[in-house]
């Protein structure tokens, strides 16, 4: 089966970009590649997708802005990394997305809306939301105040993505 037949029977599709894409393996922010994600998306949804993304790259853009050693061990230097990583990134992704006529949200996600119904459900509802508004959703994990997810629990945002696609009952997912 092609990609055509393939696309053709997708509705929802949840995109995951991790920090080597986004950042060309340089650490700083590839733009040509944010704009080349973006310019796909609104190709996507001229034929009625919706789509959501799944965004990795906070931590490594914010040790790059802040000349920290790449890859630190100490997790104050990571959440510190992530905090300032991840304003970078919307920045850049909301630049990108504003050259296709679309808006971005920002969604940062912690461990407990795994186990917690409500939180997930409120997860669900404004995620609905947003995508039938015609708002594209950037999710990532919150490394600023759950130091178990920057060692452990969805790591380099692959297993969030498949969550995030099976939560959002999206048809496809591409990593």
């Amino acid at each position: 089966m092609d990609r055509k037949s393939i696309l053709s029977h997708v509705e929802t599709v949840v995109v995951k970009v991790g920090t080597s894409s986004i950042t060309g393996g340089s650490n700083s922010v590839s733009v040509e590649f944010m704009d080349s994600v973006a310019e796909q998306v609104r190709c996507l949804r001229d034929q009625g997708k919706k789509v959501l993304i799944v965004s990795s790259g906070a931590i490594g853009v914010g040790l790059a802005a802040m000349n920290a050693k790449p890859k630190p061990k100490e997790i104050p230097i990571r959440q510190a990394a992530a905090s300032v990583g991840q304003g970078i990134l919307m920045q850049k992704w909301n630049e990108s997305f504003e050259k296709q006529n679309l808006i971005v949200s920002q969604i940062l996600l912690t461990y407990d809306f795994y186990s917690d119904r409500e939180k997930y459900l409120n997860l669900r509802n404004a995620i609905q939301t947003l995508l039938a508004y015609g708002v594209i959703p950037i999710i990532n994990e919150n490394d600023v105040i759950c130091i178990k997810e920057i060692d452990a629990m969805f790591g380099d945002n692959d297993t969030l993505s498949a969550y995030v696609c099976s939560k959002m009952d999206a048809d496809l997912l591409i990593i």
